[in-house]
């Protein structure tokens, strides 16, 4: 009788041990498998994706206690650059007129001496001038180079310019955006073809230009044209719309090139319109006596 009772005594005891066995062991399973590496110093960072499993929930689980720091993949952090500390120090911005350099070439690649440099620019307070006499028209010297300055930061063009016995050849426009104390080198570049004319003087008129003289030997002269006559299109555009600079530049063009115009005159009390077409001819100065 003795025996049972005192079985029965031990069966709470060793309920007990069971469940403080299990405890030990569950602390033990979901203890962390390793401690978080450290965070390099002047970067942030922050762990993307899910958080690491507990041991118990992985294969192959193991029981040793974690030991060491593991970094974690490249892969899995996302890193921010470092964040630069304003020093205090102000950073001084670029001041002072800018200046521009370059040659004027002809479109062959060979530099233009003796040519001319006009600039403008479209922000009022800001200049653009040549040295030595600080005007807006630059001379490119000998070997085609020339020097300019822009007194405030704006939106600069550039026309380069060669003499062609009584004509000009024109570049076309260099646009530029200047900052304050920038230096620049340029090419402006005109045709390498002399530039011809049809021969004749002209003032503007109501209905487009009005010839004033013709001069002999030229494609004008050949084709009739006389003083008093109106030339009131050039190449099917009115000729009253072009201004004087403007006609210019549609009347001439590369020697032996064509340019077609429309002439009116008046003839036995009639108004006459003709339409002429002739190939532009270089003029020497030698025309004008």
């Amino acid at each position: 009788m003795s025996r049972p009772r005192r079985a029965r005594a031990l069966l709470p005891l060793l309920a007990g041990l069971l469940l403080l066995a299990a405890g030990i062991v569950g602390v033990w399973l979901t203890w962390p498998r390793e401690a978080p590496a450290p965070e390099p110093e002047g970067v942030r960072a922050e762990r993307v994706g899910p958080r690491p499993r507990p041991l118990w929930a992985q294969r192959a689980p193991s029981l040793r206690p974690p030991t060491g720091q593991v970094a974690m993949p490249p892969e899995s952090r996302v890193v921010e650059e470092p964040f630069e500390e304003d020093t205090g120090v102000e950073v001084e911005e670029e001041s002072g007129p800018a200046l521009i350099t370059g040659f004027i070439v002809d479109s062959r690649g060979a530099n233009v001496g003796g040519g001319r440099l006009v600039g403008y620019c479209r922000d009022a307070g800001a200049s653009i001038t040549a040295p030595p006499a600080q005007r807006p028209v630059a001379r490119a010297d000998e070997g085609g180079f020339f020097e300019m300055m822009v007194s405030a930061p704006s939106e600069c063009e550039i026309i380069g310019m060669r003499r062609d016995g009584l004509l000009v050849a024109y570049s076309e426009r260099v646009e530029l955006f200047i900052e304050p104390g920038e230096e620049l080198e340029i090419d402006v570049v005109v045709p390498a073809t002399r530039t011809g004319g049809i021969g004749v003087q002209f003032r503007p008129h109501p209905d487009g230009m009005l010839v004033e003289r013709v001069h002999e030997g030229t494609p004008a002269w050949r084709a009739g044209l006389q003083s008093g006559d109106v030339i009131v299109e050039v190449d099917g555009e009115s000729a009253a719309e072009f201004g004087q600079q403007g006609f210019i530049e549609r009347m001439t063009g590369p020697e032996g090139s064509e340019v077609s115009f429309r002439v009116r005159y008046e003839e036995d009390g009639e108004t006459v319109e003709e339409t002429k077409r002739v190939e532009r001819q270089f003029l020497d100065r030698d025309l004008i006596r």
